[in-house]
């Protein structure tokens, strides 16, 4: 089926961030772009257009450190 669809399988580094370089490869033809992805995935999730992505989880509040621990910056205060 791959081959009928022209889809290849590829090998992503395996460091956590496989999923982010699995979609910088599509996205950018470059997996290690991953971190931009990321970057790009976090943002979305604390804006106002992420809140059904975060609305998911019982309180916002509860969200934030785990946004915080992905989040590839070091202050994470303007997630509070």
């Amino acid at each position: 089926m791959k081959e009928k669809r022209g889809l290849l399988i590829k090998k992503m580094g395996e460091d956590g961030a496989c999923m982010f370089r699995a979609v910088a490869d599509q996205v950018y033809g470059d997996q290690e772009m991953h971190g931009v992805v990321r970057q790009n995935c976090i943002d979305y999730m604390v804006s106002s257009h992420g809140v059904g992505v975060v609305g998911s989880v019982k309180k916002a509040r509860d969200i934030q450190p785990v946004l915080c621990r992905k989040k590839a910056v070091e202050d994470c205060r303007s997630l509070a």
